[in-house]
C-alpha cells in the first residue's frame, strides 16, 4: 500500500503486477449516490431563454466533470443520469463483505488529469499485490509460470505487435502530428498485424490475451493498442503496470467528491428519449415525458448509447457510423468471485477463444480468495456459479468458486458496452469529427477522447473539452 496521495512516478520499482488487462481498469463507484447541492450560480451572458445554461446527459466522470467546469464558469448545470447512481460504467459496491469495482477500477502516474483529482480530494492510493504465478497456456496445456518467465515471454512478443509505434505517435497526446503514419497502422486490425507476424499455435497463445482484450483480434485496431503503447513510454513494463494503482474507497466515492464540491444540480433515474436543437436552445425530454430547456447541452455517454437518444436535427454522418458500428466491446462483462481451494495468488491469461479473458486477485479473505474475472464472451452467464467455475478449473483445477457478482456490461441499456477499444478505421475517420459539437450539443466520453481513450483520464479530458464548448455555445 502506498502511505501518501500519490501514484509512484514512471521508473518507480516494482515487481510486473499485470498487463493493460481491460481499458476500462481506468475508467470507473458506492452504490446509490445522493445527490449533490443543487444551488448554483446564476449563468453569465445567457442569450437563450432557458431554465438552465447547461445540461449535461450521464454523469459519469466525463459529465461530472463537464458539470463542474460549467459551474465554476458562472454556468447553471443540470446532470440528468439514466440510473438510480452516479458513475456509469463505474461502480462501487460490495461483495462478501468487501469493497469491489464493478467497473473501472485502476489508476496511473502518467495519467496527470486523475491525478490533480487525488490530490485534491485527498484520496489514498492502494497498490495491489503482485501475483505469485501467472497461468497461460503451453504446448496445449495450461500452467504456472512466475511472473518474470510469463511476462518475459509476452513482453518480446508485444514489442513486435505494436511494432512502428514510436514512429507514429511521436507525442502520444497528440496522435495526428504523424497522420500519415498512424493512418497506415489505423488500416490494421490486430489480426493483420498478427498474420505479418507469422507465429506459431504457441506464440499465438502467448499473445493473443493481449488482442482477446479488444474483443477479439479481428475486432480491435492496432492504431489504438499502438497509442497506448506509447502513452505507456513505448514500454511494455509500463503498458504491464497500468492495471496497479487504486484509489482507496473506490472510484465512485471520488466521484461524488467531484459531484459535491461543483454545485451542479443532479436528477437520476431520468433516461433521456430526445434531444432537440432549434438553433437558439435546446430542449432534452426524458422518457417520462419531464422536458428541461438549456443554452447548451453536453451528451456524456458512451458512443454506443447515441444511437438509443432522438436527435433533432440528426446526427451527422460520422458521429451516426461511430454509434452503430460501436466502439467499445458490446459483449464485455466484469464479475467478482469468491474462490476456494489451493490456488495461490494467481493471475490467468488464457488465449483467444476462450470463455475468460483474464482473472486477477483483488482480497485474500477467511473464506477464500476474491478475484475479479473479465469475459468479451456473449454466451457465458458470468451471474452463474456452475458456468463460471467451469471456466476457472479448466485453468486452475483445484478452484472452486462458491459466489459470483456480475456485471453485464454489454447488455445494460445504458452503456450497450464495457471498456473502449477503437476499431479498424476509427481513429483516422472518425475520432476528430465525433469530438466536435453538433450546433448546441457537445459530446463526452472516454471512447472519444484523444489520449488514454477508455480510462478516467480520457473521460476527464473530454469532460473539460466539452464544457468549454458549450460554455461558447452559451454566449451564442
Amino acid at each position: 500500500m502506498q502511505p501518501e496521495n500519490t501514484i509512484p512516478r514512471p521508473g518507480h520499482a516494482y515487481t510486473p503486477r499485470r498487463r493493460t488487462l481491460l481499458k476500462v481498469a481506468g475508467l470507473a463507484g458506492i452504490g446509490t449516490a445522493t445527490a449533490a447541492a443543487s444551488t448554483a450560480r446564476a449563468a453569465a451572458g445567457t442569450k437563450a431563454d432557458a431554465a438552465f445554461d447547461v445540461i449535461v446527459i450521464g454523469a459519469g466522470f466525463a459529465g461530472v466533470t463537464a458539470a463542474r467546469e460549467l459551474q465554476a464558469a458562472g454556468r447553471k448545470t443540470l446532470l440528468l443520469e439514466a440510473r438510480d447512481r452516479i458513475g456509469g460504467r463505474t461502480w462501487t459496491t460490495t461483495f462478501q463483505g468487501q469493497m469491489v469495482e464493478m467497473g473501472g477500477t485502476w489508476v496511473d502516474a502518467k495519467q496527470p488529469l486523475i491525478q490533480a483529482e487525488i490530490k485534491r480530494h485527498g484520496v489514498r492510493i492502494l497498490e495491489d499485490p503482485a501475483p505469485e504465478k501467472v497461468i497461460f497456456r503451453n504446448s496445449g496445456q495450461f500452467r504456472a509460470f512466475t511472473p518474470e518467465e510469463a511476462f518475459g515471454r509476452q513482453g518480446e512478443l508485444f514489442e513486435r505487435l505494436v511494432a512502428g509505434s514510436k514512429d507514429a505517435f511521436p507525442q502520444p497526446e497528440q496522435p495526428f502530428l504523424r497522420a500519415d503514419l498512424v493512418a497506415e497502422l489505423d488500416k490494421l486490425t490486430l489480426r493483420d498485424r498478427l498474420q505479418q507476424m507469422r507465429l506459431t499455435a504457441e506464440e499465438e497463445d502467448w499473445i493473443t490475451p493481449v488482442t482477446a482484450v479488444e474483443g477479439g483480434a479481428a475486432r480491435g485496431g492496432l492504431a489504438d493498442l499502438c497509442q497506448t503503447h506509447a502513452l505507456c513510454g513505448y514500454s511494455y513494463m509500463g503498458y504491464l503496470g497500468l492495471n496497479t494503482y487504486r484509489p482507496e474507497g473506490g472510484m465512485t466515492p471520488l466521484l461524488k467528491r467531484m459531484l459535491d464540491s461543483s454545485g451542479a444540480q443532479l436528477k437520476l433515474a431520468s433516461p433521456v428519449r430526445s434531444v432537440c436543437d432549434n438553433g437558439s436552445k435546446v430542449t432534452v425530454t426524458t422518457r417520462a415525458g419531464q422536458s428541461y430547456s438549456a443554452a447548451a447541452v453536453v451528451v456524456a455517454i458512451p458512443v454506443n448509447v447515441w444511437k438509443s437518444i432522438q436527435f433533432t436535427p440528426s446526427l451527422p454522418a460520422a458521429h451516426v457510423t461511430a454509434t452503430q458500428e460501436t466502439m467499445s466491446v458490446t459483449s464485455g462483462q466484469k464479475f467478482m468471485m469468491n474462490v476456494q481451494g489451493d490456488v495461490g495468488r494467481f493471475v490467468a491469461q488464457p488465449p483467444e477463444g476462450h470463455p475468460l479473458l483474464t482473472a486477477v486477485p483483488w482480497a485474500q479473505t477467511t473464506n477464500g480468495l476474491l478475484m475479479a474475472g473479465f469475459s468479451a464472451d456473449a454466451t457465458l452467464d458470468t451471474g452463474n456459479v456452475a458456468q463460471v467455475q467451469a471456466a476457472v478449473q479448466s485453468l486452475v483445477p483445484e478452484a472452486r468458486v462458491t459466489a459470483v457478482k456480475a456485471a453485464r456490461w454489454g447488455q445494460e441499456p445504458f452503456s450497450q458496452g464495457a471498456w473502449s477499444w477503437m476499431q479498424q478505421g476509427q481513429m483516422t475517420k472518425l475520432l476528430r469529427a465525433v469530438q466536435q459539437p453538433h450546433g448546441r450539443i457537445s459530446f463526452a466520453t472516454s471512447d472519444i477522447a484523444t489520449g488514454w481513450s477508455g480510462f478516467v483520464e480520457g473521460a476527464i479530458e473530454r469532460g473539460i473539452e466539452a464544457a468549454a464548448q458549450a460554455s461558447l455555445s452559451v454566449t451564442r
